[in-house]
């Protein structure tokens, strides 16, 4: 005689072969993402650069145009709603400097931003400036 098979059994846990899969692939994704940066050119001064121009010259004059009567944000954050940057801080996990009004430093308009660079020391060759 034949015995019945109960097809859910057979279907049971069907969806764990992709869950699986993408899991994996988030896993590689994250240990080589350093790596991916660094090798198509994203290495962190360039992204610091990139960022402290970014703050100076995008997101402060956007923010000007939506603050006419104050002549300096009280911190960056408020400028990061004009930046895909809500962290604020550089490659190295040190917070960017913002320099504005009094403390603009020679050379710079508006306002100012700086990164620490790789040493998180201020005052050294490896310091990153929007106004240079």
């Amino acid at each position: 005689m034949l015995q019945q098979v109960d097809v859910r059994n057979r279907t049971d846990g069907w969806w764990t072969l992709p869950i699986g899969i993408m899991c994996a692939l988030i896993a590689i994704e994250r240990c080589n993402a350093r790596r991916l940066t660094i090798c198509c050119g994203e290495t962190p001064p360039k992204i610091a650069r990139a960022t402290v121009g970014k703050y100076a010259n995008e997101a402060f004059p956007q923010w000007q145009m939506n603050n006419p009567k104050r002549t300096c944000p009280i911190s960056l954050v408020e400028l990061n709603d004009y930046m895909n940057n809500a962290d604020g801080r550089d490659p190295w996990g040190t917070p960017y400097i913002m320099l504005c009004g009094a403390t603009l430093p020679a050379g710079a308009r508006g306002l100012a931003v700086l990164s620490f660079g790789p040493d998180r020391k201020y005052g050294t060759v490896d310091d990153i400036h929007s106004w240079e």
